[in-house]
């Protein structure tokens, strides 16, 4: 977790905002702070399910469910303003075919990007 302490604490701005844009999010959602932190909560949640469930997709090889978890994950992610996120979650909705070695990797940066992104989010937000 210091490593990403390190990272956020060293990233301006803009480069921030690739990670989690909050004017984007307020674009949807509003600036009220208690309803920003209930979005947080359920992003977090959808997150997490997310990945779990992309975890289990891939031990079935199931692309189909890879495709379709993805594509939901692409969408909140989007409206969170999470564009990095959100490009994780693109390669997986736009998988043509099974790859074991592609999808773990994918899944990796997924889950890279989401711990980064959780913590932005509990400096920002919570």
């Amino acid at each position: 977790m210091e490593s990403f302490n390190y990272k956020i604490e060293n990233m301006y701005d803009d480069q921030k905002d690739r990670h989690f844009n909050r004017i984007k999010a307020e674009k949807y959602i509003g600036k009220n702070p208690e309803v920003m932190k209930q979005f947080a909560a359920l992003i977090r949640s959808e997150i997490e399910k997310s990945i779990s469930q992309l975890q289990e997709a891939i031990d079935l090889k199931d692309i189909h469910q890879l495709k379709k978890i993805g594509h939901r994950l692409k969408g909140a992610t989007l409206t969170a303003g999470m564009q990095i996120l959100s490009e994780c979650a693109i390669r997986f909705s736009e998988m043509s075919s099974f790859s074991q070695e592609f999808a773990e990797q994918c899944l990796l940066q997924l889950k890279e990007e989401s711990f980064l992104v959780m913590e932005i989010l509990e400096r920002e937000v919570v």
